[in-house]
């Protein structure tokens, strides 16, 4: 088994070769060999 910066950095690499998620700011938090995905907005809202 992965420790958890093997494990972080193995999914930031297959994020990468995926190319639907170029477009996506995607954030990888690995805990205890559980993976944490976190999408960021690049934009901010609008408000009226």
């Amino acid at each position: 088994m992965s420790n958890n910066a093997e494990l972080q950095v193995d999914v930031q690499n297959a994020i990468k070769w995926e190319p639907i998620l170029h477009d996506v700011a995607i954030g990888v938090i690995v805990n205890e060999g559980i993976v944490t995905l976190t999408k960021f907005r690049n934009q901010l809202c609008k408000t009226e």
